[in-house]
């Protein structure tokens, strides 16, 4: 997880999420959560044949309550 927070951090823009009212509004995922996501998604395919499906369930558990705290 803190592979994830470091791209976020490093990929978004201070005014990402707040852009000057002069600027079009342009809705959709951010460059930083775009690679993050990718970078879950290539350690949840490591574990993916490397392991039991009860920790696979608890590493994902896991990796969603981090995201939403």
């Amino acid at each position: 997880m803190n592979q994830v927070e470091h791209i976020i951090m490093k990929l978004t823009k201070p005014r990402e999420y707040y852009p000057p009212e002069d600027s079009p509004l342009e809705l959709g995922p951010t460059e930083g959560c775009k690679e993050a996501i990718k970078c879950l998604q290539m350690h949840c395919q490591l574990l993916k044949g490397s392991t039991s499906k009860e920790v696979l369930a608890v590493f994902y558990q896991e990796v969603g309550i981090r995201l939403t705290a």
